[in-house]
């Protein structure tokens, strides 16, 4: 009984701990090419941390009966998008490696409260800060894959970041995430709980926050990622509003961002470009299916048709903004299915920093729900955004 309590006490520790499980096992079928290309983002894989978090649901099952409807409901729509696809396999396999997600949301909610402990997050900031350090310095992954999941890689490879320090192309740093952007968004998600979970506890040490808060901005600087930086702006405004404390901070956030602008605006101005012509192919297949969509992962096959239309060859990858790509894939019934949801729930449909992560990260990216770690931080940050809610109410 000791055990179960202490258990359930550290739980929040452990949700976030499990972004560190990443490994994973890989099973390319012949949905994973598109264009005689294997396309990372349908390949179906098997996470170590999906793998904890279905022991979590069997282990604490019985806190879900009281969602039952909810989850029956889940699934029926689910199954909807399944058969309208137009593919349904790629639409099953999609679904099949998210759909665990949905019971571990639930689970979440049956918390009384969400309070990682203040120096857990810290060693765990502490931790991924090491490793950004270490990547840079060496231009290399230095870790074994197993359990954390570290992508492999040494100097600059194929569609790898970089960045010239010195004279010398360094690989921006990766952690054990995919994508820079998915790590500056962590390290961002970091500083939201700090400020939002912490900033009214008594035991709280302001200038470890503020230390903290500094060296993970500055690492969003070297990670390339000027949504993460424009988000921080507006978190600490959005606290500088509400509590008129750290002035000092959207003073630093200019100056670091205006110092990206005019050091990496180069680079950054081809990925302006590639997001532009994702919003036209999205802009095309939205007209091509406008009731039910091209189906539920099935954006990037759906590419072909525009290529066809353009006479030319696009990136085999989804569109960075969350509202176009579910439009484009799941059309008015979709849009109605979400319009719905929007209007049951409205009472937390209350701006807090956790819905401003999600709003920001989802107009410029799609990792909250095409990565897994993305969908990890996803449903933290859901939750997040309830507990606060609830505490005001």
């Amino acid at each position: 009984m000791y055990l179960t309590k202490n258990f359930k006490t550290k739980l929040p520790n452990i949700y976030f701990g499990l972004i560190l499980l990443n490994s994973s096992v890989s099973f390319i079928l012949p949905n994973s090419y598109v264009r005689g290309v294997l396309v990372d983002y349908l390949i179906f894989r098997v996470y170590l941390n999906q793998i904890f978090i279905f022991f979590l649901i069997i282990f604490y099952y019985k806190y879900l009966v009281v969602y039952k409807k909810e989850i029956l409901t889940s699934l029926v729509v689910l199954g909807f998008f399944i058969l309208v696809s137009n593919n349904p396999s790629i639409t099953l396999l999609y679904i099949l490696r998210r759909i665990i997600y949905i019971p571990f949301l639930f689970l979440l909610f049956r918390l009384k409260e969400f309070k990682p402990s203040f120096k857990f997050l810290i060693s765990l900031n502490i931790l991924y800060l090491t490793v950004l350090v270490l990547q840079f310095l060496f231009n290399s992954n230095i870790f074994s894959y197993f359990p954390f999941g570290f992508y492999p890689f040494h100097g600059v490879g194929v569609r790898l970041d970089y960045l010239s320090w010195f004279g010398i192309k360094r690989v921006i740093p990766l952690g054990n995430f995919p994508h820079p952007n998915v790590f500056a968004a962590f390290l961002s998600l970091l500083n939201t709980a700090y400020l939002s979970l912490f900033f009214k506890s008594k035991n709280k040490n302001n200038n470890y926050i503020l230390i903290l808060f500094i060296f993970n901005i500055t690492a969003c600087l070297l990670l390339g990622s000027l949504t993460a930086l424009l988000f921080n702006f507006l978190l600490v405004t959005y606290f500088l509003y509400i509590n008129n404390k750290f002035k000092i901070l959207p003073f630093i956030l200019i100056f670091i961002s205006l110092f990206y602008i005019s050091y990496l605006g180069s680079f950054k101005i081809t990925s302006v470009n590639s997001r532009v012509d994702q919003i036209k192919s999205g802009y095309y297949l939205i007209k091509k299916a406008p009731i039910i969509g091209v189906g539920v992962g099935n954006y990037i096959p759906s590419i072909l048709e525009y290529e066809n239309f353009i006479g030319g060859i696009s990136d085999l990858q989804p569109v960075h903004n969350i509202f176009i790509l579910y439009f484009v894939e799941t059309g008015f019934f979709g849009l109605i299915t979400l319009l719905y949801y929007l209007f049951k729930y409205k009472n937390f449909l209350k701006l807090t920093p956790f819905l401003l992560f999600i709003i920001v990260f989802s107009a410029s990216d799609h990792f909250l729900i095409t990565l897994n770690q993305g969908l990890l931080m996803l449903t933290l940050t859901i939750f997040m955004h309830k507990s606060i809610i609830k505490e005001d109410a």
